[in-house]
């Protein structure tokens, strides 16, 4: 019962954080913006293309591909549901990031760590600023870190079993491609 506590707590912790970075740090990057309005244009007009661009590089106001597409089209389905706005972006990628804490606290679960190096791991990884920085700016480092978890994950599930299954190395393998065509860190 207290392993459930620990990925509770540092949930509550990377949100404690959060709060107190609120929308200020890190600053808005102009990155940022070029995944944006890729993801804005395509949830709201259903084209991949960035206005920001127009002008500057031929024919990124008509489609842009220069990117791997997973975070981009997931974010225009969210900007289908909630506010296209920056703030919108941010939490997205934020709440991918509680559900990394939530893949790392399973992983940790599957070599049967204990309770204390399990909370030490999630709270480590909580309150990394790196991990804190990217998992609140619209840009896809958290979706890329989430999937690749959710390989190992896949490739880590034993459930009783002395080998990993066939459809667990299926859904690994889907999962490091949704890595990769979410970030060439996927690689």
């Amino acid at each position: 019962m207290k392993h459930k506590h620990t990925v509770y707590l540092s949930i509550f912790i990377f949100a404690f954080f959060s709060i107190l970075f609120q929308t200020y740090i890190p600053v808005i990057w102009p990155d940022e913006v070029l995944f944006f309005s890729p993801a804005y244009e395509l949830g709201i007009n259903g084209i991949m293309r960035t206005m920001v661009m127009e002008g500057l590089i031929p024919g990124m106001d008509t489609h842009t591909l220069w990117m791997p597409p997973a975070y981009i089209i997931l974010l225009s389905g969210v900007f289908q549901i909630f506010p296209a706005e920056l703030l919108t972006a941010r939490l997205f990628s934020s709440f991918i990031s509680i559900g990394s804490l939530l893949l790392v606290y399973k992983i940790c679960l599957q070599f049967n760590f204990s309770f204390k190096r399990t909370l030490g791991v999630l709270i480590l990884l909580a309150t990394d600023f790196l991990f804190l920085k990217f998992s609140h700016t619209a840009r896809m480092e958290s979706l890329c870190l989430f999937f690749a978890l959710s390989a190992f994950y896949f490739l880590l599930r034993r459930d009783a079993r002395p080998s990993v299954s066939t459809l667990d190395i299926f859904f690994s393998g889907i999962c490091l491609s949704l890595s990769f065509l979410s970030h060439p860190f996927g690689i």
